[in-house]
């Protein structure tokens, strides 16, 4: 294997101060290596004591130069919704700082992590257009956001959970379960093991057995059904199953949709779609069903919001209560 000095960096971590001057001298065919205190990996900037200080400069200045983005866009008279910022925000800005997050952000100590909320308010208070004395708790109610410590703990449980339903052997597996016991000697900052320990134990469900899932678990949960449900009522000619993708981490096949652009059999793929649906809810032995229109969230304000919830089969349902939340006087609820 031929190595390229001029892609080749070398650097040094450690934790002790009186260190911290040492330079390693490192030669590839009586070529130097040159030394970088903080090298970029995979887009992460490193130091010595892997404080991500550089790091998080280099994250919160993105974040803030595309705040512009949000203040072009947030005009007084003729600006976008609330609704619509928040989107921008979380897919041009917070994208940015939960980029690797599970990887640097435990061990972040509690003044860089404070950067961090403060650039997500900064774009917030455009999000909301509140004012700068705005209390940050208000501020994040208004905007429907959490503070982003919060969101950060999210993120570093999540990539625990699925860390533990590795296979023993796995790295990552490796890193939060290791097979001989450590002990955490920092005494100034965290880490990815210690956070999640932390993290989790607030959780209900902590002290549960995890067990890994199997490989035959792994390929169900990734297998994309493409087949019809046994013994159709109604078979479609022009009308092929068009089945959505299985989300990695669910367990539950995604519903079937038919094509019913030929008006002339539109009656009928409506009733197959109902009869599959009917079908596929009772297979799983549901016992409760909640149906709803899809704006039990976003719509309340607006266009209002219903949900049914349901027992028994789903042929002949029986109601147990129905929600209604009237929006906007002027809309059709």
């Amino acid at each position: 294997m031929m190595l390229n000095v001029d892609k080749s960096e070398a650097t040094f971590f450690t934790p002790a101060t009186n260190e911290a001057k040492w330079r390693p001298s490192l030669n590839l065919d009586v070529t130097p290596i040159p030394f970088n205190a903080s090298p970029k990996f995979l887009g992460v900037h490193m130091d010595r004591t892997l404080s991500f200080q550089q790091h998080v400069t280099e994250v919160t200045k993105k974040v803030s130069e595309r705040c512009k983005i949000l203040a072009s866009l947030a005009g007084k008279q003729w600006g976008w919704r609330k609704e619509n910022l928040r989107r921008v925000y979380i897919a041009t800005q917070r994208s940015v700082l939960d980029y690797a997050a599970a990887a640097w952000q435990p061990w972040l100590s509690a003044t860089q992590l404070n950067k961090l909320e403060k650039a997500q308010n900064k774009a917030l208070r455009l999000v909301t257009g509140q004012y700068s004395s705005t209390p940050t708790e208000a501020l994040r109610i208004e905007a429907e956001v959490e503070s982003y410590k919060t969101h950060s703990e999210r993120i570093i449980t999540i990539a625990a959970g699925k860390a533990d339903r590795l296979p023993s052997d796995h790295p990552r597996h490796t890193a939060l379960r290791p097979k001989t016991p450590t002990i955490h000697r920092s005494k100034i900052r965290s880490s990815w093991r210690e956070k999640t320990n932390s993290t989790r134990g607030q959780l209900p469900t902590h002290g549960n057995p995890v067990e890994a899932l199997s490989e035959e678990q792994r390929k169900r949960n990734w297998k994309v059904f493409t087949a019809l449900p046994e013994t159709p009522m109604l078979v479609p000619k022009s009308h092929p199953a068009v089945p959505n993708n299985q989300h990695p981490f669910s367990t539950r096949p995604r519903d079937t949709f038919w094509d019913t652009s030929d008006s002339a059999n539109e009656s009928s793929a409506k009733r197959l779609t109902a009869q599959s649906a009917i079908r596929m809810i009772d297979k799983y032995d549901i016992c409760t069903t909640i149906y709803t229109d899809g704006s039990c969230k976003g719509g309340t304000k607006e266009g209002g919001a219903a949900a049914v919830i349901t027992t028994g089969s789903a042929a002949n349902p029986v109601i147990l209560e129905t929600i209604k939340k009237k929006g906007n006087k002027f809309t059709c609820s």
